[in-house]
C-alpha cells in the first residue's frame, strides 16, 4: 500500500510504505533494503531498520505485524518501483 500525503502526525508531505515479512522468520533479518527506481533515474536504496511490532499502526491501514517507512513524496505524476529485500 502507497499512502502520499501526511501519513503521520507533526511530518510534512511524505510517502509511506507498508509491507509484510514474518516475524517469526529465522534467522530474523537484520534491516530491509528497499529500492525506488523511477523512469530515466539510477535506482536509489535506503536501509531500513526492524520496526517494532505496533510501530506501523499510526499509518493508515497499518497493522502491528507490518514493517513501515517514510519517504519524501515525489513530484506529481511520477511513476515509480518500489522493492523491499530482507538483509
Amino acid at each position: 500500500m502507497i499512502v502520499c500525503g501526511g501519513a503521520l502526525p507533526a511530518q510534512g508531505a511524505s510517502l509511506g510504505l507498508l509491507w509484510t515479512f514474518p516475524r517469526d522468520a529465522h534467522p530474523a533479518p537484520d534491516a530491509f533494503i528497499l529500492t525506488v527506481t523511477q523512469a530515466g533515474t539510477s535506482p536509489q536504496q535506503f536501509r531500513v531498520p526492524l520496526a517494532a511490532a505496533g510501530a506501523c499502526t499510526q499509518m493508515p491501514a497499518g497493522t502491528p505485524a507490518e514493517f513501515c517507512t517514510q519517504l519524501s513524496c515525489p513530484p506529481p505524476g511520477t511513476i515509480a518501483g518500489f522493492w523491499v529485500q530482507a538483509i
